[in-house]
Parts: C-alpha cells; structure tokens; sequence
C-alpha cells in the first residue's frame, strides 16, 4: 500500500464542516512514509474544516492495467495544520 502511495501524487481529501456537512477535494500531495503533505490556503473550506475537526478521509485512485476500473487506497485518519516554514 505504501508503495502505491508513493509512486502517486493525487488523492481526494475528505473533511467536515463545524456545521457537519462533508466537503471533498481533489489534492496532490507529497508522501514521506505513511504521512502525506498537502499544500493549501488557510482560507480555503479545507483548511478551516480541519482547524475545527481533524478527522479526515483519502482516497487516492490507482490505475489497474491493463484494463478495468481504477482501484484505490482509502484511509482514516488526523490532519495537522504546519505552517510553510514549520521543521517538517
């Protein structure tokens, strides 16, 4: 699975809203192990979904040759705001 997150660099990135309403948004992204980096404006819906609930959902699509439909990896998990400049 990592391997397949590796070689990729779009996914969907689910989040909700205070008000509980689902927001989903195409993103590329930037792999380092099993954490993936997501560059973004602080105003967009995304990012002030996340400031009020971390929890999000990814799903990234992979292709399935040579015919078929795409296949994906999907998780759960926590996101964190960074700042462009933080360590990581």
């Amino acid at each position: 699975m990592l391997k397949a997150i590796d070689r990729r660099s779009y996914a969907v990135l689910a989040t909700v809203s205070p008000a509980g309403r689902p927001h989903a948004a195409g993103v590329l992204y930037a792999a380092v192990g099993s954490t993936l980096y997501v560059s973004t404006d602080l105003d967009s819906r995304k990012a002030r979904n996340l400031a009020a609930n971390p929890h999000v959902g990814v799903t990234i699509p992979v292709r399935r040759v040579p015919l078929g439909p795409p296949s994906a990896v999907q998780a759960q998990g926590r996101a964190e705001l960074l700042a462009v400049d933080a360590p990581d």
